[in-house]
């Protein structure tokens, strides 16, 4: 799929839990030696935002947030997994400050389907790309 940040291919990922909902993975397409069994690709973990990622809501950092993502990982390499049904209702903050004020913890997201969709594409190591040192990650 050729994007303005490169070109990346794309798999879909049923939720075996929430079965009406698929999760996307976006990988950087290359030929070289990133791609070798000890490669630890950069990974983002991106929650979607429909307000902030089409609509460019100034309110959410959210497209910003996936762009930088998307670069970072067309130039060193990586994937972006895109989980769906993670968003709830932010009343103009962002996550972090959202989660804390509804009495939430800072992330209060699951990462099961995350890990099965690493383990299903073999990756054991990676470098999680994040964007607020708050969450504690």
């Amino acid at each position: 799929m050729p994007t303005i940040h490169g070109k990346f291919c794309t798999r879909v990922y049923s939720d075996l839990v929430k079965t009406s909902v698929q999760h996307v993975v976006i990988i950087a397409t290359f030929h070289d030696d990133r791609s070798s069994s000890n490669f630890s690709p950069y990974v983002r973990i991106h929650s979607e935002c429909l307000t902030g990622e089409i609509f460019d809501c100034l309110k959410c950092d959210y497209g910003p947030q996936l762009n930088a993502a998307l670069d970072k990982i067309n130039e060193v390499g990586g994937l972006l997994i895109y989980p769906r049904d993670h968003m709830k209702d932010k009343n103009g903050l962002d996550t972090v400050a959202a989660n804390i004020a509804f009495g939430f913890p800072a992330d209060d997201r699951k990462y099961d389907a995350a890990a099965a969709i690493l383990n299903d594409l073999g990756i054991v190591s990676i470098r999680l790309l994040i964007n607020n040192s708050d969450k504690g990650l």
